[in-house]
């Protein structure tokens, strides 16, 4: 009798968040996404500019690279599964092909296809997997009880001048859209 083992290891899917530098906007919508994602915090977030910006190149004077060898660089390091756009033509300005994935599904999407709003009681992300039965599992066992040692948690506000920076630190949830209930 032959004897086969096997083990599974299982991992979130790598989502890379194609963005300009300067559009603030679209960055807090990647924090506040990536923070509903199970893996979240390994997506990378690839810039995507027509020139570096001077605070890059003033500190690293030896960096010449081009910004479109710059945005393939970052995708050869981090292979990401699927890319998620801010802007239409992101992709393709740094030359990455749009292509399918197995049964059809796109390998690059856009921000707003992404999370896009619908019923939120069938919302499903297309990629990736929310963070609902994490936090839903972690309630079970840990803050259904009353503790014999209180528990501090912090609830950071978004609403503050230095939002961005406490979203890209700590995380920080969408006020609006369907993944806003995980909040």
């Amino acid at each position: 009798m032959i004897t086969l083992s096997a083990s599974l290891v299982l991992r979130p899917t790598w989502i890379g968040f194609l963005v300009e530098p300067h559009d603030a906007a679209s960055l807090r919508r990647i924090f506040q996404t990536c923070s509903c994602l199970w893996g979240g915090v390994y997506n990378p977030i690839i810039p995507i500019c027509d020139a570096l910006p001077d605070a890059w190149r003033d500190r690293h004077p030896v960096l010449d690279l081009s910004p479109k060898d710059l945005a393939k660089g970052y995708v050869d390091f981090f292979e990401p599964d699927v890319l998620v756009e801010t802007q239409q033509g992101l992709a393709a300005s740094v030359g990455i092909t749009v292509s399918d994935l197995d049964f059809g599904h796109p390998r690059v999407v856009a921000l707003d296809t992404f999370v896009e709003t619908g019923d939120q009681r069938d919302f499903d992300l297309p990629f990736g997997t929310d963070v609902f039965y994490i936090y839903k599992d972690l309630y079970e066992r840990e803050f259904k009880f009353v503790p014999r040692h209180q528990r501090r948690v912090a609830i950071l506000a978004s609403d503050t001048v230095d939002a961005s920076f406490v979203e890209a630190s700590f995380g920080g949830f969408p006020t609006s859209g369907p993944l806003a209930p995980l909040s």
